[in-house]
């Protein structure tokens, strides 16, 4: 009885912890490793972060989601990360590397001039669906409703919501967070910010 009782003390905290991370994993956060260099700079290739799938998604939230229904060139589940520009009931408009929400300019210093003015292009909502062939929305003035509009930071190379449309609600994992492993403040504010401003 006495050894049942020393190997359950130590044993005990292992299957705890194997517990937590386990439910952690299942309701809360999970890492996510990062696939190319749509987010370039601020998130770089092969780079791990937290994904809290519970957090509220704002605009310029980081989130995580699978592409896989929304993109119609993903052919399996693919999870892409892209920044939220619109919610739902949102107008976007870009001209000259300016990003319009709700007629204000957002503020992109999250990004270089070079992407804003080279990547971006020039669009509205209206003009999105014909221009790329959208397939799931043929005529938007706002985001629809349990939808979210997402940019990638590299625009030049990223394959958004300019591409294939709106990414409803439930094919969101969740809203990034870049931990401190990441050692440059400047990129881990980047993606940890959230546009507090209702430009609504």
């Amino acid at each position: 009885m006495t050894n049942i009782k020393k190997i359950w003390s130590w044993l005990w905290p292992i299957l705890l912890g194997i517990a937590f991370v386990v439910i952690a994993k299942t309701f809360f956060v999970q890492a996510v490793n990062i696939s190319g260099d749509s987010m370039y700079p601020n998130l770089q290739n092969q780079e791990k972060v937290l994904c809290f799938k519970h957090m509220a998604i704002k605009r310029e939230s980081v989130i995580v989601f699978d592409s896989y229904g929304v993109d119609p060139v993903t052919k399996a589940s693919k999870l892409y990360v892209k920044r939220v520009i619109g919610i739902p009931g949102d107008t976007i408009q870009a001209k000259k590397g300016e990003i319009f929400v709700n007629g204000h300019i957002l503020n992109q210093n999250f990004i270089s001039h070079n992407q804003r003015t080279k990547g971006t292009g020039n669009w509205s909502l209206t003009s999105l669906p014909t221009l790329y062939k959208w397939i799931n929305y043929k005529t938007v003035v706002r985001v629809p409703k349990n939808t979210y509009f997402c940019l990638g930071d590299n625009r030049m190379i990223s394959r958004d919501s300019r591409y294939f449309g709106f990414v409803p609600r439930n094919k969101i994992l969740g809203v990034v967070k870049a931990p401190l492993w990441i050692k440059n403040k400047q990129r881990r504010d980047a993606i940890n910010r959230q546009w507090q401003t209702p430009f609504e």
